[in-house]
């Protein structure tokens, strides 16, 4: 998620900095304070024979590393695997706690599924579960992967909590059930490290070979060179899907984000804007373990700051997302990495080691705050969904629908979407006539709008109401003092114009809407009458949607065959017809065929340009995908404008 924050209050003196650029020797962190430890369980800088920070641990080895313990400490680890990245590293998780909650594993996942889900869940009952369940914290280390610090700190939180009889360190076992995700993303870590490795030497110089990261590395990325930390909407990427499907399965409280490199280390309070979605619960809960946070680095007397540039506004981080769906989810930023020493914006220099100790603290100290409130915490998750059904019902904006039949390819993808946050998508089976609809795309306002069967429905009055409307509501919206500022600061860099501007406090996503998005006809009403309806992701999250459609090809062509560019279908069509080497045009302007004016982006298949094979494969791809294609027999236009 990275860039640098703007420390308005500590302006770096630089010019005084240059008569002493020699950096103070940073005090040394001591790794191993928090004991006794267990002699079974070998410390991760013997097995790796270096120490920490002062080279990058590839991938193998991190996990070689994570073996040794697990093999060395059964009673408080389990593991699971939850898929494989494009490049075919293995997912796997480190599930820590004591033995005992260890044992019932399964009754707790399903103790925290009650507490998410009030429709059957009593209060009384909510109460039960929160005083005998242990809570559930997640920590997530480097989706960015040329931000390594959170993938070295991972092996230290796991050694801590499996090697130290400390009380402090035993009551978190106790109390939480850890969830350590090691390597978001090894693919991109893989290349930062490999690359870092073969040219480091450990200096601070900035003009350094080892501070410029290559385009060509840039491990920030996964394989396919997708942010990852953008991808909770979209869900393109394995490890995404993969991680959303973990946070679904155990209905985590706590999940933090772990990221670098700042010049000082962040965690929340979020800067505004927050998501409208999270109510006032949720954000007293980031600032309980922001505090938490701080009291840890105060003793040290290290540096942090909070509210400031990392915004809580864009569903599409692990930070926003996991909040807007009940826990308490936050983004820490240190202050050491990528490269081994850094030298900072006021001269100083901190190094990847110092960086690492400040991830493995406040990791320890997040789950010490979560272990010290965690009936609270267990009470206010199912307060949380409890209130949020019950906003649903109150608020003006009640039910979604969408009319599927204009991309069913894209409704289908809603639908997927919208299931990997656990919001429950119905589809109408018969007609439905809602005394108050509104049209996304605008108009006279509220009508009486009759739905067709077929036509899919969200209704906002389930638990998962707060994720429902954040990525479906037609407006994100944002407290009018902070879009006023905004629109003052833009209105100044206009005059301005070519000098230095003021930032604007979004940090960058700032509109996602769904079905403008997919380009998908939908409707909010003001009602809940009754409706008939069934679901549409079956049991094993199967999508109970005719994607395809009816497709077909309205003859042989003699000229081309031609289909426009109308609906996510036709695209596929496109993709899987240059995918078996066919050649395809599109059209620059609107074009004339068969009686018919197509438009601009039509795709054009030219039977003289393609082998005599074409013929068969478009009309059994065209019937897969479900786009009806026309087979034009003169490239003759009838009238007016461009033929084929």
């Amino acid at each position: 998620m990275t860039r640098r924050p703007l420390l308005r209050r500590a302006v770096p003196l630089l010019w005084l900095a240059a008569l002493a650029p020699l950096p103070l020797a940073a005090q040394e962190y001591d790794w191993y304070a928090r004991g006794p430890y267990r002699a079974a369980v070998p410390r991760p800088e013997a097995l790796l024979g270096h120490a920490l920070g002062s080279r990058h641990t590839m991938y193998h080895q991190q996990q070689q590393v994570l073996d040794r313990l697990i093999a060395a400490a059964p009673d408080r680890v389990r593991t699971e695997v939850i898929g494989s990245t494009a490049e075919g590293k293995v997912m796997r998780l480190l599930i820590i706690s004591a033995p005992e909650n260890l044992a019932r594993l399964d009754q707790i996942r399903a103790d925290l599924a009650a507490l998410a889900d009030p429709r059957r869940t009593t209060p009384a009952q909510a109460a039960a579960i929160a005083a005998r369940t242990p809570a559930v914290a997640m920590l997530s280390h480097s989706i960015h992967g040329n931000e390594p610090a959170g993938f070295e700190a991972s092996m230290m939180t796991a050694y801590q909590l499996l090697a130290s009889d400390e009380p402090a360190t035993l009551e978190v076992l106790r109390q939480v059930v850890t969830i350590i995700n090691p390597a978001m993303n090894p693919d991109g870590h893989e290349r930062l490290a490999a690359w870092n490795n073969s040219v480091a030497v450990a200096t601070d110089e900035p003009a350094a070979l080892e501070q410029t990261e290559p385009w060509s590395v840039w491990g920030r990325y996964s394989h396919y060179r997708f942010d990852m930390n953008r991808d909770l909407i979209a869900q393109s990427q394995a490890p995404v899907r993969a991680m959303l499907g973990v946070m679904r399965r155990w209905n985590p409280q706590v999940v933090v984000d772990l990221h670098s490199t700042t010049e000082q280390y962040f965690f929340p309070p979020f800067a505004e804007p927050v998501n409208t979605n999270i109510p006032a619960a949720s954000l007293a809960w980031v600032e309980v373990f922001g505090k938490g946070n701080a009291a840890a680095f105060d003793r040290y007397g290290w540096q942090y700051f909070t509210r400031d540039v990392f915004d809580g506004h864009y569903v599409g981080y692990f930070d926003a997302s996991p909040t807007v769906a009940g826990a308490t989810g936050m983004t820490y930023e240190t202050d050491g990495g990528k490269a081994l020493q850094r030298r900072r914006d006021d001269n100083t220099v901190i190094t990847f080691r110092e960086g690492i100790a400040h991830h493995y603290v406040a990791s320890l100290a997040t789950l010490e705050t979560a272990a010290a409130n965690r009936g609270p915490r267990l009470r206010d998750f199912h307060a949380f969904y409890r209130a949020a059904a019950a906003d649903g019902r109150a608020a003006r904006m009640k039910r979604i629908v969408v009319l599927p039949d204009q991309d069913p390819t894209n409704a289908a993808r809603l639908v997927t979407m919208l299931a990997g946050h656990g919001v429950e998508v119905e589809r109408l089976t018969e007609p439905y006539t809602a005394p108050a609809a509104t049209a996304y795309l605008g108009g006279a306002g509220a009508t009486r709008k009759t739905f067709p069967a077929g036509a899919l429905v969200v209704h906002l009055d389930q638990p998962r109401h707060r994720m429902a409307r954040a990525l479906l509501e037609p407006d994100a919206d944002v407290p009018e003092a902070f879009r006023t500022r905004q629109l003052e600061r833009f209105a100044r860099n206009l005059r301005r114009g070519a000098g230095p501007t003021e930032r604007y406090e979004f940090y960058d996503v700032t509109a996602w809407s769904l079905p403008y998005t997919l380009g998908l006809e939908a409707w909010w009403t003001a009602d809940l009458g009754a409706v008939r309806t069934e679901p549409v992701v079956g049991p094993a999250g199967e999508i109970r949607l005719n994607v395809a459609g009816p497709g077909s090809v309205s003859g042989r062509a003699r000229t081309a065959y031609v289909f426009p560019n109308d609906r996510q279908a036709a695209a596929r069509l496109a993709m899987a017809l240059l995918g078996e080497g066919f050649v395809v045009n599109a059209s620059p302007d609107p074009l004339r065929a068969e009686g018919r004016t197509f438009p601009r982006g039509t795709f054009v298949v030219r039977v003289v340009r393609n082998p005599a094979t074409l013929h068969d494969r478009i009309a059994a791809l065209a019937e897969a995908t479900g786009v009806p294609v026309t087979a034009v027999q003169s490239a003759f236009p009838d009238s007016g404008g461009v033929g084929v």
